[in-house]
Formats: structure tokens, sequence, C-alpha cells
């Protein structure tokens, strides 16, 4: 698939966070291409069942909504286990490696406990990451480029996807929207989970940061079995059953412990750190 192609699709995914219903005519004005070009792509999108098609070449996106929120929104979601993820994960993270940091609202969390001084190669696709390891002058901070998805701030399709696959890594830290045992690892959106794949296959050692809302469950698109993870941290409220049919896949699994009361979010030390108190 093309570049402009595949930079096309991605839009339109954004556009459908956005909005119900799209006319053909009013997307190829949108992106300056013919309406059976606009077509075609509707056609392949809702083969991937990103979308479903209407009578009068109307597009709404039915289902797909839900697969998706806003980066922020989901930063929110189960903070506190996020948090206590992110805590539970920071100790296995080596200074002076390479490490990848994935585009996922839990990555967030542990990129903000980061120490100060920690020092590092850090690999990201994402915005809101790359302003957080910012903070830290230690820090050598790569993007990988590619198109920026407006909903989740972070940077997926070809460019994305060819300069991964020339990278290697010591360490990926990565998210998913399901991990389960007849599954694997998978992800609601193809291109991130395209480029999840070609991380998972170019580092040395995976470490999978998930929620327990997620266990068991399976999105839309795999990108990596089970035995590709070494660690996977999840939160204290996960299911021991499920557990066990991960941990029959060879992973170890951390089990993140709650937070104390008073315990200061890493958005809040990031705030004390900034101005003070």
């Amino acid at each position: 698939m093309a570049v402009m192609t595949a930079e096309r699709r991605l839009a339109l995914i954004d556009l459908l966070e956005e909005q119900d219903v799209f006319a053909v005519d009013d997307l190829a004005r949108r992106f300056n291409v013919s309406t059976q070009t606009i077509r075609r792509d509707l056609r392949a999108m809702e083969t991937q069942g990103l979308l479903r098609r209407t009578y009068g070449g109307a597009v709404t996106r039915g289902a797909t909504h839900s697969l998706e929120h806003t980066f922020f929104s989901r930063a929110e979601e189960r903070r506190s286990e996020k948090e206590a993820i992110a805590l539970a994960a920071l100790p296995l993270l080596s200074p002076g490696q390479t490490i990848m940091f994935d585009a996922s609202s839990t990555v967030l969390h542990l990129a903000r406990h980061l120490p100060p001084d920690f020092e590092a190669t850090a690999v990201i696709n994402s915005l809101p990451i790359g302003l957080e390891l910012g903070k830290r002058p230690r820090l050598n901070v790569t993007f990988l480029g590619g198109t920026m998805r407006h909903t989740s701030l972070s940077f997926a399709g070809p460019l994305a996807e060819a300069t991964m696959h020339r990278l290697f890594v010591d360490c990926a830290v990565l998210s998913a929207r399901g991990c389960s045992a007849s599954h694997g690892l998978t992800e609601a959106n193809p291109y991130e989970a395209r480029l999840k794949e070609l991380i998972v296959a170019n580092a040395a050692r995976v470490i999978a940061v998930v929620d327990s809302s997620k266990l068991g469950r399976a999105a839309l698109m795999h990108f990596a079995p089970l035995d590709r993870v070494d660690t996977l941290v999840t939160d204290y409220d996960a299911d021991p059953l499920i557990l066990d049919s991960l941990r029959a896949h060879g992973m170890t699994i951390v089990v993140a412990e709650p937070l104390e009361p008073n315990a200061k979010t890493g958005l809040e030390r990031t705030m004390i750190h900034e101005f003070g108190g």
C-alpha cells in the first residue's frame, strides 16, 4: 500500500472519532482525490472492521466509536491502577540501555515516574510522552516520526514503521487493548498494531504493562504472541485464573500493589518538581 494511501486511511480513522456520518463527495474534496478512490478506501477499511458503509455512500462509525477514546481521557481511566503498574515496572528498566516506550496512557504514567537523572536512550512515538521525557536532560530521546493521530497524539503509519524496522532496542515497554491466553496481545487500531508488531520483533526484552480490565480480552488486531513477552506488569485487581493462563506461556508476571492512600501520582510529582512545594 502506497504511503499516501496509508496516511489518508489513517486520517480517515481519526475522522471517525470526530463525527458520525460522512458523505463520499465530502471526503473526496477533503482529501483531494476522486470518489472512486474514497470508495476503495472505505471498502478496505470496512473489511478491517474499522467502519460501516451505509446506503448512498455515507459512512457511520457505528461500533468503531467504542474502539478508541481520546488519549487524555484514557490516561484518567483506572488511574490508580496505572500508577501502581508504573511504580512496579520502574525497577525493571536499566539505565544505559535503549528503551522503546510506546504511546499508551499506562506508559505515560511510567514516564512521569522516571527519576530526573535517569540516563538511557529512549525511542518514542508519542507526543505527550516525548514532552515528559524531554524534562530529563540525561535521556537521549529519538522520535520515530510518521503521521500523527490526533485522537492519540501518537505517530504511526509507513514512515514510523520504516524507522522502527531499522532499529533494535534493548527493551520495549508497551501496553495493549487486550491480553489473553488465546489471542496474545491485541490492539484496536491496525496501524498501531502493525507498529507494535515491529517493536516486539526488534526488542531484546519485552515488558507489557496492561491493567487488569484488559486481561482475558481481545481487541481487533493481533500484534504479538505471549511467548514474546518476558514480563507482564498488571494491577492488584487481576483475576488469578487469568494470570495462571498467561503464566503458562512462560512469562514472568508482576502484580502491582495498591498505592498508599497519601502517595503522590506521577503527575503530582511532576507539578511539584516544576512549580515547587
